[in-house]
């Protein structure tokens, strides 16, 4: 009885160990097929992220760490939702280097799904770029606010499924200024003289991409890089470490942002560095991408030099502010817009010419032009009434009453009592009557 027991026991325990290791097999290649999709998606996420820039004047690194790791055909790998990207486009005959650093929503594959589409919409905008005519005039906010745009409509169809969040970026290689605009990433660091410092005062103006509307008008952002200069983007993987363990057992995340930039300074502003003083902080929690770059870093120039220089540019500012004075005594209007557009472009941080420009083209009844000017002061100031007011009556003027309408709406939710905007909404109401 003993031994029928026994045998029983035995034939039930071999039948357990079969059905198991019958599981065990079809974990094994359920898992193999999903490395396999990890590895497709890998692969196609990686032409998606190069780094082509090297010159004299700019370089750029990159440090991308994913969460995710796998082992496809005994090679280890890793995927997420991170990504790091940079081309030259010509705009206007300058040259700009563009900067992407994102983080898509959602871990390894959900994170990879994001990357894929967001880096092939940005491809196709480049692409679009490069191939467009070399006599077009486009400033860099506009290029800049279209592209996110193009993105942001991309992502709505997703219907919040699909979040990013970004910091999309050109830099004008001649002057170093750095065009950008912050999509609810992490501020962007500068590196100088051995200190790292935010540059970016408020930080999150924007929902993340991928959710319905904008939540506030597109300002872009101008930051003026020196010689020596390096600026850091990365994802919020740099902040979310796991510092601590509570008296429970459970983990303590870091919240505090200004963590990073004592990772800068430990770092000397390499990026290699930084990421080994962010992991003796604390253990990473989430994809982490650091995008470096530097603005003429290992150009030394003699003092004697550059005061030579800065006499020369202050020279000719001069020389066309005489210039500019002598075609307003004679009233010389085309003289006068293409000195002033020569100030603009040599100057583009002062918002001072570009102003006085677009009220000359607005006296002038030349609104085609004004409007080309008034977006970009409304790009890099949007909060500015009056230029919104005027765009309002310019776009009345060319008969585009639709674009009319959402600026008239723009000054009201500003200042829900302006009497002059009221007025331009009834006489808009009366000219689209008419129209009709």
């Amino acid at each position: 009885e003993n031994s029928e027991l026994y045998a029983n026991l035995e034939a039930k325990v071999e039948e357990r160990t079969a059905n198991l290791n019958h599981a065990l097999r079809e974990v094994q290649i359920l898992k193999e097929k999903q490395d396999a999709d990890y590895f497709l998606t890998s692969l196609l996420i990686e032409p998606l992220g190069k780094n082509n820039i090297q010159n004299d004047s700019v370089r750029i690194d990159f440090l991308i760490e994913q969460k995710k790791k796998f082992v496809f055909k005994n090679k280890e790998l890793e995927i997420g939702g991170d990504l790091c990207t940079t081309d030259r486009i010509f705009l206007n005959n300058r040259s700009y280097i563009v900067t992407l650093n994102a983080d898509a929503m959602g871990k390894s594959i959900q994170g990879a799904g994001g990357i894929l589409v967001l880096g092939s919409v940005f491809k196709s905008i480049l692409q679009r770029t490069h191939s467009a005519p070399l006599n077009e005039y486009v400033f860099p906010e506009k290029w800049i606010k279209n592209s996110f745009l193009e993105m942001q409509r991309i992502f709505e169809s997703f219907d919040g499924y699909m979040l990013i969040s970004l910091v999309l970026g050109l830099l004008d290689e001649e002057t170093g200024i750095f065009y950008f605009i912050n999509v609810e990433h992490p501020k962007i660091t500068l590196y100088r003289d051995n200190k790292a410092r935010f540059i970016e005062k408020v930080g999150r103006k924007y929902r993340k991409m991928g959710i319905h509307g904008i939540n506030s008008p597109i300002q872009i952002s101008l930051f003026q890089m020196q010689p020596g200069d390096v600026i850091i983007m990365g994802s919020d993987g740099r902040d979310d470490i796991i510092i601590d363990l509570d008296e429970h057992g459970l983990e303590v995340l870091n919240f505090d942002e200004e963590l990073f930039l004592k990772s800068v300074e430990e770092g000397n502003g390499n990026l290699k560095k930084i990421y080994q003083a962010i992991k003796k902080r604390g253990e990473l929690n989430d994809d982490l991408s650091l995008l470096r770059v530097s603005y003429k870093e290992f150009e030394i120039q003699s003092k004697e030099t550059k005061d030579k220089e800065d006499k020369k540019f202050q020279r000719i500012i001069e020389d066309l502010t005489e210039n500019l004075e002598a075609q307003k005594s004679k009233k010389e209007y085309a003289g006068i817009i293409k000195t002033y557009e020569d100030l603009i472009e040599l100057q583009p941080l002062d918002k001072n010419y570009l102003l006085q420009l677009s009220l000359l083209l607005f006296k002038l009844k030349n609104y085609e032009r004004f409007i080309d000017y008034a977006e970009l002061i409304k790009l890099r100031s949007p909060n500015n009434k009056r230029n919104i007011f005027r765009l309002a009556i310019a776009h009345i003027k060319l008969k585009k009453f639709q674009r009319a309408n959402s600026l008239i709406l723009e000054i009201l939710n500003l200042n829900p009592q302006s009497k002059k905007a009221k007025i331009l909404e009834l006489i808009l109401s009366d000219l689209v009557i008419k129209s009709v």
